[in-house]
């Protein structure tokens, strides 16, 4: 069972806010491939035990001038992904015990943007970026996949873009920004394997990409936008991290870096992107 969309109408609980993130699948790979490119960019993937291990991890790749590009989570692990920058941004991490998130962050977004959004199946991770990088950003969250998508679509006819996604402790969450010019967002769902294979090639096919991917309910949700800025794009799903990331370093001689990284059911999921040279 499949279903997607595009803009939509109907909105529900939203709370002022912003973010970006994950997660399903067996050992596979899926490409949309295209010839070989230079690597565009450097970047590291991690493994760490809690929020707190992370949170130091990020303050010492920051001294190495690395920004974190993606994380999920699951049983109390949390996997990320690190990308060299010119200017890298630093990041205020927060763990949270609490079953329904959000609430207790709303104060923060009046002076800070909230870029990453994950759980590890004990605790939130909230990271936030000591500053305001977007005019308006709005936090969705919901116990169904339908209800969270009501919101989604809502907040696209306001001109938000999703910038984060994930799902954990019974919840749904996504993050939306409003940003210059936005690209056209749209969404699709899958229930196994075989459909997010089949969705994902016909989104490629019109030129979407992925954003934002992640698992829950026994379902896939994928975020995708309408872009050129991604040359090419694959994703691939590993048992363990070991061997995860054993398979995202071969990608890297090929130009392609992790934009995404997801957990669903027995595998641990990472999208690789490689960007168009200006």
């Amino acid at each position: 069972m499949v279903s997607n969309g595009k803009f939509g109408d109907t909105n529900t609980n939203t709370i002022q806010l912003r973010a970006i993130a994950t997660t399903h699948h067996s050992d596979s790979t899926f490409i949309n491939e295209l010839a070989l490119a230079p690597r565009d960019c450097a970047q590291t993937v991690s493994f760490c035990t809690s929020v707190a291990s992370i949170s130091r991890r990020i303050a010492a790749m920051l001294e190495k001038g690395y920004e974190l590009t993606a994380v999920a989570g699951h049983d109390g692990k949390l996997i990320s992904a690190f990308t060299k920058a010119t200017r890298p941004d630093s990041l205020n991490v927060l763990g949270i015990n609490d079953a329904d998130p959000g609430i207790s962050h709303a104060y923060r977004l009046s002076a800070n943007t909230l870029q990453h959004v994950a759980h590890n199946g004990h605790e939130w991770l909230f990271g936030y970026l000591p500053e305001k990088k977007y005019l308006s950003q709005a936090l969705m969250k919901s116990i169904t996949m339908e209800a969270l998508l009501a919101q989604i679509k809502g907040n696209w006819k306001r001109g938000y873009r999703v910038t984060s996604l994930t799902q954990g402790a019974g919840h749904w969450i996504a993050v939306a920004t409003q940003l210059p010019n936005a690209e056209e967002q749209s969404y699709f769902t899958a229930c196994d394997a075989e459909a997010l294979q089949e969705k994902t090639r016909q989104a490629w096919d019109d030129g979407r990409k992925i954003t934002c991917i992640t698992y829950g309910g026994g379902k896939w949700l994928v975020i995708l936008n309408k872009t050129e800025t991604i040359a090419s794009q694959k994703w691939v799903t590993r048992k363990s991290f070991v061997d995860l990331r054993s398979k995202i370093r071969e990608e890297w001689s090929r130009g392609f870096q992790v934009t995404s990284l997801a957990r669903g059911e027995d595998v641990w999921l990472a999208v690789l992107s490689r960007i168009n040279q200006q």
